[in-house]
């Protein structure tokens, strides 16, 4: 028997089928006390093959590092119990590593593996990674591969590709920095027609929204299907139906160490006419601790009114230079509908992007202790040749360039307690840098 306890859903049953049985199939609808309709649509016979593997998802887990471990979501999609299978990966089009899984999946199980083997992607830029699941006897090859990118961005950046579908509260950026929102109109946001998606109806600040799987998808929605080139998700500020919006988007605490830093983002109205677009303020907080909305003063006085297209929207932090600060995008449309943001950027700020060489390599190489009382050593798997360690302000203290080792002693002593960023170079002139704590 076949139980339907919430409305909307998917119900499956398996069942083997003799040779050359005739089956009849039928449904017995009841509800308790009669709480509303039933309705039964799409109903699917599908043959199941015996074996068959399904990669389901993958993720690069933050911080992206220079040991950066892959996790990969599986699925047993076929009739019979999977005992072991092989599970690859390749990055940007590089080395292919192979690792072989002896784990029981049961028939419509899942399960996740994270691959032994690390990845470098310290280098600031995207990730093109190739997933892989190879099983003996599979009879449907066509949902092994799961391709998806992973970005390398400041430590404090957010591009939404990094968040959760529908995420509404906290959004992870790559290196594991938290934006959080804040919903101050307690408003009911507009409704997208008649989709359906996570929180609507509800009152919410902030969605990392992905129009590809709403129910019915936005594929063919102009309005909505605009997240910027190669993307698939965006910040989308819903306009409450009643009122002027008052809804943030709070970033973590940044320190401006140059005089010429910035803050920058994408903005954009979601409609394509130029009729009620949607406004904003990019507004600055200076407290110790996390800031409350009140905290918040403008950078600029004036409203910032979008267009019908994205647009990168850049502002100067020069004022606050050795300052800690926190930044706020505030949505303050008043029934304007929605407004899209996305990669939201630091400059000349501690953990910006600078520049890089390096390249993408499957190593494994770090610092043993990190933190470090005074002595530590690098570990690599080829020959370390060089060194060196700056600090925040990217002053050279100590280096070595004179090596050939997979263990160098390192000796801090001379630093004072702080952060630093050692630069490692190997035989094969790969660059890696590494984060030190010095305590």
């Amino acid at each position: 028997m076949l139980v339907l306890i919430r409305n909307g859903g998917e119900v499956t049953q398996i069942f083997t089928p003799q040779k050359d049985a005739v089956y009849y199939m039928g449904w017995h609808i009841t509800s308790i006390a009669d709480m509303g309709d039933f309705c039964i649509d799409d109903i699917n016979i599908t043959p199941i093959n015996a074996n068959d593997i399904l990669v389901d998802k993958a993720v690069a887990v933050v911080p992206l590092n220079n040991l950066t471990t892959i996790k990969v979501f599986v699925k047993n999609n076929g009739t019979a119990p999977i005992d072991s299978y092989i599970l690859s990966y390749q990055v940007n089009g590089g080395n292919t590593v192979s690792e072989k899984v002896e784990a029981r999946i049961e028939p419509l199980a899942s399960s996740e593996y994270v691959f032994n083997k690390k990845i470098n992607m310290s280098a600031f830029g995207k990730y093109e990674v190739i997933i892989k699941a190879e099983l003996a006897g599979d009879a449907n090859l066509d949902n092994n591969v799961y391709i998806f990118d992973a970005v390398r961005s400041g430590d404090n950046d957010l591009d939404f590709e990094s968040c959760d579908d529908f995420e509404n509260l906290t959004f992870v950026t790559s290196q594991n920095k938290e934006w959080i929102s804040v919903d101050g109109d307690k408003g009911i946001p507009y409704q997208i027609g008649n989709y359906t998606y996570p929180f609507v109806g509800e009152p919410v600040a902030l969605l990392a929204f992905n129009p590809d799987i709403t129910v019915p998808a936005l594929t063919e929605s102009k309005s909505f299907k605009v997240a910027e080139e190669g993307g698939k998700r965006y910040g989308l500020f819903m306009s409450v139906n009643s009122d002027t919006c008052d809804d943030w988007l709070i970033s973590p605490k940044v320190k401006v160490i140059a005089d010429d830093a910035a803050f920058s983002m994408l903005a954009r109205d979601v409609r394509s006419t130029s009729s009620d677009i949607a406004d904003f303020y990019i507004e600055v907080a200076t407290t110790d601790g996390l800031p409350s909305v009140t905290d918040f003063e403008r950078l600029t006085p004036e409203v910032c009114h979008t267009t019908t297209q994205w647009d990168t929207y850049t502002y100067s932090l020069g004022d606050y230079i050795g300052q800690n600060i926190w930044i706020a995008v505030h949505h303050v449309s008043r029934m304007k509908y929605a407004l899209l943001v996305d990669n939201l950027t630091f400059s000349g700020c501690e953990g910006s992007i600078t520049s890089s060489n390096q390249k993408v390599e499957i190593m494994n190489l770090l610092i043993q202790p990190n933190p470090s009382d005074g002595y530590c050593e690098i570990v690599s798997e080829i020959p370390v040749t060089s060194y060196q360690i700056f600090d925040i302000q990217g002053r050279l203290l100590i280096s070595d360039n004179e090596l050939y080792s997979t263990r160098v002693p390192v000796n801090v002593t001379s630093l004072p307690k702080g952060l630093y960023q050692v630069c490692v170079i190997d035989e094969n002139e790969n660059h890696y840098t590494i984060k030190l704590i010095r305590e």
